[in-house]
């Protein structure tokens, strides 16, 4: 026993038949019918190929091309359409922007009669199938919607396959095309096409399964005509699933060609799941590795750029003497002279739930600047640069060196007094104080004060001046400085030392240079703990 679930007719022929006009009617619908339904069941409407609104030789012109609409009918544009040349547009629409639209139109058609033929109103013999070009005024605040075009029946917004697809052009359901712009500011009239959001045709299944031999492939027509600061790859686009050679270790790919039918994969996802992504690659929400042992491998490395990478990591290889240098760089932007350098940064930091608020740790900018903003711990060594014999480098005053050769050039007066613990414990705070004192008889002018603290073998003070309002002091006879406090690490060890040292460098009569300096040794004692 059956249910009724379907009826469509269609035209049963038989020899010697005698054929009449609603049967070969009822045929001609059955073949629409299904064919349109064909259109929009596997497929959805939109674009299928071409139909891009260019200015070309002043004008405006809607290119040759194929859509198909909401309810499977085909809309054929078969030469290029000019719209400036045949009326001003802009003006019949009342408006600068408009949108552009195809729809499908139905027109009774009548050949040249023969004999005694009937013909006139409603005697036509033929319907001629039209793709109508229509423009609509537009607001430029508001973008179209095109998958939800208004002049289509809210109704048929849900149309089915089950339903018989109207061969009626009133029942219209448009296609956009894209955006044009006027403005009026210049002696001429400047167009702007805006291509973005035209609906293309697509595909409507659950899964792309490939067979055991044969894999499916599908090819995708790049024909795009949209300004870019990029340039476009030309040609189309073939995403393969499966491989049918067993040298093929793809197991998907997606694969573009370019106008001389020269291909790169742009995705691959191989056989053992590896997956390989080439060419610029922009991820529109976080980016998260979820795996044992989460890394980021670049390979292999690019060849050495010959201009600027801004705001991207890659790996390079310098060449050197004998052999390469690898390195993995993190490039920043560099604005040269059209901006400031020192605010283009890469921030290492954290966030800080009690000020609720990013807080850097580590901070490189443009200009070559980098700040440590906090405590640094260095358990290997530091490799200091040539000093240079400078008196405006606080190094070079605290020197040795230099102080033995400003002793020797006469240079006394000024004399440098430090006054601080002869031990401390780990974890304790370390103050101390410092004399200037005049005894050249004169007065001693531009006085800068020179501090360096050496903590275990690494220097982590080094200031010049001292402080900003003791830059550039005037000294009659003395006066006592305090230094900022500095907390001793807790891992510290007895038997370590923490070296001070403070210059002084001025000028007396005739600028003739004066200098004084003292240092003083602390050391680090072990930890008492009370007995009870």
């Amino acid at each position: 026993m059956g249910t009724k679930i379907m009826t469509i007719n269609r035209t049963r022929y038989q020899e010697r038949q005698i054929l009449q006009a609603g049967d070969l009617t009822t045929d001609q619908a059955y073949h629409i019918a299904m064919r349109r339904r064909h259109n929009i069941g596997p497929h959805g409407w939109g674009i299928v190929r071409g139909l891009e609104l260019v200015i070309e030789a002043g004008d405006i012109l809607l290119r040759p091309g194929m859509a198909v609409d909401g309810y499977g009918r085909e809309l054929i544009v078969p030469d290029p359409v000019p719209m400036l040349k045949q009326a001003d547009i802009f003006t019949a629409c009342n408006s600068d922007t408009l949108d552009a639209w195809l729809v499908y139109d139905r027109v009774p058609e009548t050949p040249l009669p023969l004999g005694r033929s009937p013909y006139g109103p409603g005697k036509h013999t033929r319907w001629r199938e039209e793709a109508r070009l229509r423009l609509t005024a537009a607001n430029p605040a508001i973008p179209v919607n095109p998958r939800h075009p208004v002049a289509v029946n809210e109704d048929d917004y849900d149309f089915g396959l089950h339903d018989t697809p109207p061969d009626d052009p009133q029942r219209m359901w448009p296609v956009y095309l894209g955006r044009i712009q006027r403005t009026t500011a210049q002696e001429q009239p400047v167009y702007t096409i805006i291509p973005t959001q035209r609906p293309y045709v697509t595909l409507g299944g659950e899964a792309v399964e490939s067979p055991p031999l044969r894999p499916p492939r599908l090819e995708l027509a790049q024909e795009s005509t949209e300004a870019d600061e990029l340039p476009l790859l030309r040609g189309h686009v073939r995403m393969q699933v499966g491989s049918e050679a067993a040298s093929d270790r793809r197991r998907f790919a997606v694969t573009l060609f370019d106008g001389n039918d020269s291909s790169i994969d742009r995705l691959v996802i191989d056989r053992r799941g590896n997956m390989a992504l080439r060419g610029d690659t922009l991820f529109l929400d976080n980016l998260s590795i979820a795996t044992a042992i989460p890394s980021v491998r670049f390979d292999p490395p690019l060849a050495l750029p010959d201009a600027a990478r801004p705001r991207q990591i890659y790996r390079t290889d310098v060449p050197g003497d004998q052999e390469k240098t690898r390195q993995l760089r993190i490039e920043i932007q560099n604005p040269g002279q059209a901006g400031d350098p020192a605010r283009q940064q890469f921030v290492i930091g954290a966030w800080s739930e009690e000020q609720l608020q990013f807080q850097p740790c580590l901070t490189v900018s443009a200009d070559c600047t980098v700040t440590v903003h906090g405590d640094l711990n260095i358990e290997g060594q530091v490799v200091e640069s040539p000093i240079d014999a400078n008196l405006e480098d606080p190094r070079f005053v605290a020197n040795q060196t230099a102080q033995e050769l400003l002793t020797e050039m006469g240079a006394t007066g000024l004399a440098v007094t430090l006054d601080a613990p002869v031990s401390i414990q780990p974890g304790a705070t370390l103050s101390y104080t410092m004399t200037l004192t005049n005894s050249s008889g004169v007065r001693i002018t531009d006085i800068e004060v020179y501090e360096t603290l050496i903590v275990i073998g690494n220097t982590v003070r080094l200031n010049a001046p001292l402080a900003t309002n003791q830059n550039y002091l005037e000294l009659d006879a003395s006066r006592q400085f305090s230094a900022s406090p500095f907390k001793i690490p807790e891992g510290a060890a007895a038997g370590q030392q923490i070296q001070i040292i403070v210059t002084a460098v001025g000028r007396g009569v005739e600028f003739n240079l004066l200098f004084g300096s003292d240092n003083k040794t602390v050391h680090i004692e072990a930890v008492q703990a009370d007995v009870q």
